[in-house]
């Protein structure tokens, strides 16, 4: 089986009681973010796969982190650490450190596309913006 079934087999099974707030299966959200990346012209495994694991380790349990270093390596492990929002740490810290990796932001652009079209509240609307505007503010100082 290859890697990249591996992570949507992970990602299902970690994800499969779960609900998007509009009640359809989370599942749909990491499959929205990657299509987002592949429009994006996002071709990377590496890339794709975090991006299908991106949420896992903040829903998922302890064993989910080993797992994800055991099963597809310390690449991919520290893009989805660096993913996944710990407790107690602020969203301002967690987007400073998303910084670290160019393909964690645009990760996180595609993230929060997915999540402010798709149909949320007119709070999380405001929240998924201003996240899409700081991933974006940030890429657009590292082109200067």
């Amino acid at each position: 089986m290859d890697k990249i079934q591996r992570a949507w087999d992970l990602a299902r099974k970690v994800h499969k009681d779960q609900k998007r707030f509009d009640k359809t299966p989370y599942i749909t959200h990491p499959e929205g973010v990657v299509e987002i990346l592949k429009e994006m012209g996002v071709t990377d495994e590496n890339t794709i796969i975090t991006a299908i694991l991106h949420d896992t380790i903040e829903d998922g349990e302890s064993w989910v982190t080993d797992t994800i270093f055991k099963d597809f390596g310390k690449e991919i492990g520290y893009l989805v650490k660096l993913l996944s929002l710990k407790p107690g740490q602020s969203y301002d810290n967690y987007v400073v450190g998303i910084q670290a990796d160019k393909r964690a932001l645009v990760i996180k652009i595609a993230d929060s596309l997915h999540n402010v079209t798709d149909k949320p509240t007119n709070n999380m609307k405001m929240k998924y913006r201003k996240s899409l505007a700081k991933s974006i503010g940030v890429l657009l100082k590292e082109g200067k």
